[in-house]
């Protein structure tokens, strides 16, 4: 985490900001999101999903649902992603990247 994560926090003006401005950005973006078709918070990871909810306080807004995708993201096409984009432990980078290898 201090050699791969902790560098990249900063990288974005404007983006590093205090916990209560998180949650209603968060919140702000949620709520923006249309709820037909029916949202999903897809996370590969409990811990992420647990930081979320810790961060929102409470659950997901009315109409959102969430999902493990773990199961379904396929690790060779992770790598070929992240092999051909970069930006590995990027939280925007592995989206894409597990969109990419998602089946």
């Amino acid at each position: 985490m201090r050699e791969v994560v902790l560098p990249q926090l900063g990288q974005f003006p404007g983006r590093s900001m205090p916990l209560e401005q998180l949650r209603d950005e968060l919140w702000a973006w949620l709520l923006a999101v249309p709820v037909k078709p029916k949202p999903v918070l897809c996370y590969d990871f409990q811990g992420d999903f647990e930081l979320v909810s810790h961060l929102l306080d409470g659950p997901l807004p009315r109409g959102w649902r969430d999902e493990n995708v773990a199961q379904r993201i396929d690790a060779e096409r992770v790598t070929e992603y992240i092999a051909e984009h970069g930006g590995e432990h990027h939280a925007l980078h592995d989206a894409r990247a597990n969109a990419f290898a998602y089946r």
